[in-house]
């Protein structure tokens, strides 16, 4: 029987149709990638679109209020910021809490060591002050030691957190030989642990469950740790400075002296001041510097308003009663 031999025409015939096939898939292939192309377009327009219909009118600036505000500025260098540039108006309680720290003002122990003498002997009563510096640099102690100072002079002391837990907390301070827990329960001091946003829904109510904690406690000491997360609440500059005036009116209503902590690079080099620095009355940073094999602690006295201060690097020391100054020693 004679069999069918496939001739030598059906090859190319064959290979003719399989291009044919991923010629079409291809083309197939292009529309849909074009497709999904003009859709993302579309999407982008409509994104941008929203987020303009969405975007707030920027008032007018109230240029008398600038120019007033600018020569006021001018008489108090030192003074903070009064306009909001973003507004262009003045806002409210700069100049008032400016006249209340004039010179000549009751001092607040910090409780340290060796830095009273250089701070006139003590932070201004009812200021705002700042203690800056990396990880491990010493800013929660600081802290906390100020509010033990003030504890033993029957000053109780309010501490509100943004990350630590109370627990936590307790047991680390116990290595200082500080019993937060049994000054809580002698009605001494108070722990808080708040999220920057229920910091920020404060300002909203007046002080909510923090002025009446402040108020039944009888705080006269503060701190907030750290004010860093606090500030990156807001979408700008401008806006953190105006929240944070309204912060500082709100504990300086409460009559306390505040201490603020705020993180910073470890290298003072690199360090960019934060709108945080600008508006208290005082700045001091801890710094913890890596010295071929070891670890050196210096702090630095940054500004400190209506205050003499010597403008050096001081060493400095943790030990079982916490941190201390040396200004007689030099630190490198």
């Amino acid at each position: 029987m004679a069999v069918a031999v496939p001739s030598f025409d059906e090859k190319p015939k064959k290979k003719g149709l399989l291009v044919k096939a991923e010629e079409a898939a291809a083309e197939v292939k292009d529309a849909v990638v074009e497709k999904v192309k003009e859709r993302a377009d579309e999407l982008v327009i409509e994104t941008r679109q929203e987020a303009r219909e969405e975007r707030p009118e920027v008032p007018e600036f109230d240029m008398a209020a600038i120019k007033a505000a600018i020569e006021a500025r001018l008489k108090h260098k030192d003074g903070p910021t009064e306009i909001s540039l973003e507004t262009g108006k003045v806002i409210p309680g700069a100049e008032e809490r400016r006249e209340r720290k004039g010179p000549g003002l009751e001092r607040v122990p910090s409780g340290v060591p060796g830095l009273d003498s250089e701070i006139e002997g003590g932070f201004v009563k009812h200021s705002i002050n700042l203690v800056t510096g990396s990880p491990g640099a010493g800013k929660t102690i600081f802290a906390t030691q100020f509010l033990m100072s003030g504890i033993r002079a029957n000053e109780p002391g309010l501490y509100i957190s943004f990350e630590e837990k109370k627990e936590n907390f307790y047991k680390y301070m116990l290595q200082f030989g500080w019993d937060l827990e049994k000054y809580e329960k002698e009605g001494k001091f108070m722990f808080i642990r708040y999220s920057p946003e229920q910091v920020h829904k404060l300002l909203t109510e007046g002080g909510g469950m923090v002025d009446s904690v402040v108020r039944k406690l009888g705080a006269k000491r503060l701190c907030i740790d750290s004010i860093s997360a606090f500030t990156l609440l807001f979408k700008d500059e401008l806006s953190a400075r105006e929240a944070l005036l309204g912060l500082f009116d709100l504990l300086e209503a409460w009559g306390a002296t505040t201490i603020l902590t705020a993180e910073q690079e470890a290298e003072p080099e690199k360090h960019q001041p934060s709108v945080v620095e600008f508006e208290v009355d005082s700045v001091i940073s801890l710094y913890n510097f890596r010295r071929k094999n070891i670890r050196q602690r210096v702090a630095e006295i940054i500004k400190m308003r209506g205050t003499q201060f010597a403008q050096k690097v001081f060493p400095i020391k943790i030990g079982d009663d916490g941190l201390m100054f040396y200004p007689e020693e030099a630190a490198f």
